[in-house]
């Protein structure tokens, strides 16, 4: 059983301004299956339930650009405590990085933050997820992080690019929104910076407000953390690494500083083995890829980490009882009838 706590804090904001958007704010509640009596100060959503009332909005008619409104429209008195601690930092790494840390106060989100060469690139991480991250969050958080930033620094800041694991569809108003290119068919979200763009002073610098703030959150930190279990670590580890490469036990023992000896003894403990958790996290990670993307199968295979695509189809059909192909084409018609008129 994971130790993280599956709890997302909400308020009536949110109601509240998907209101003010003209928003049929009663019929996504009830699409949502959620009583209003839920959004109060102090309310609590599992991730399960939170994702419901993403993909109630995602329904909403002109929802393409309703998480943009949304996160762009928010005023600093409405900003999380992750948010606020970001915007007080000394400049945009620091802000990343106090933002990554403490978002973990108000959901089980694990911000992914990665410098590669000219690049630093951001991937917003739901632990507990069993489905899909809906299309208006995604788009809600990627615009909520820049406008923190464009207020921190002043500047109007522009992404390298934004790579989207979704298909392409016409008119997308994110790129225009963020003046930046969008890639889509990736294996997962992702918003990508120039690194330089990473020293950029903040202009809302404010080291009394962080050392009134800090303090409490750490403390906040540590109590709600309780303790990590060895599994879900391990989890975590295979996804960062599963791109492209299989995710061995030798790579995930030395990135979790441990011998593979031992992550098998404390695995074993857990009751768990380190192949059934790849097994799990590929099988969340291909439904996801065939059910969102036009990857062909072979590409999904060598995200995922497999030597060659007859290995992902076995792997597959042991998983969910049908091939890749009849998987995608039951979840997504239109990507079927498209293959059989090319």
């Amino acid at each position: 059983m994971s130790a993280l706590l599956d709890a997302i804090s909400v308020s009536g904001l949110l109601i509240e301004r998907l209101g003010e958007l003209g928003v049929n704010v009663d019929g996504i509640l009830a699409r949502a299956g959620l009583p209003a009596s839920r959004f109060v100060v102090g309310g609590k959503l599992t991730t399960r339930e939170f994702f419901d009332l993403w993909r109630a909005v995602d329904g909403e008619p002109g929802a393409r650009d309703l998480g943009i409104r949304l996160a762009s429209g928010r005023r600093a008195s409405q900003y999380d405590v992750a948010s606020a601690a970001a915007l007080r930092s000394a400049d945009l790494a620091e802000a990343i990085r106090r933002f990554a840390r403490y978002k973990r106060l108000s959901c089980p989100e694990h911000v992914r933050v990665e410098v590669a060469r000219s690049e630093a690139s951001l991937r917003f991480h739901w632990v507990l997820a069993d489905a899909d991250v809906p299309r208006t969050l995604v788009d809600a958080s990627f615009t909520s992080f820049m406008a923190l930033a464009r207020r921190g620094t002043g500047m109007d800041l522009r992404p390298t690019r934004i790579e989207l694991a979704r298909r392409a569809t016409r008119d997308e108003p994110l790129g225009a929104h963020l003046g930046c290119p969008l890639t889509f068919d990736a294996p997962f979200d992702r918003l990508v910076l120039p690194a330089a763009m990473l020293a950029i002073p903040f202009v809302t610098h404010d080291p009394a407000a962080l050392g009134a703030l800090v303090p409490g959150l750490d403390a906040a930190l540590e109590r709600r953390a309780g303790p990590a279990t060895f599994d879900d670590d391990v989890r975590l580890a295979i996804v960062r690494a599963m791109c492209g490469e299989r995710p061995s036990v030798e790579r995930v023992a030395r990135d979790l500083g441990v011998s593979i000896r031992t992550l098998q003894r404390r695995l074993g403990e857990a009751g768990v083995t380190y192949q059934g958790l790849l097994d799990e996290v590929r099988r969340i990670a291909a439904r996801r890829l065939l059910a969102k993307t036009d990857l062909e199968a072979a590409e999904v295979a060598f995200l995922l980490g497999f030597e060659e695509p007859n290995s992902f189809v076995r792997a597959f059909r042991s998983w969910e009882g049908r091939t890749p192909t009849r998987f995608r084409g039951e979840r997504h018609p239109a990507a079927r009838e498209r293959r059989a008129t090319a």
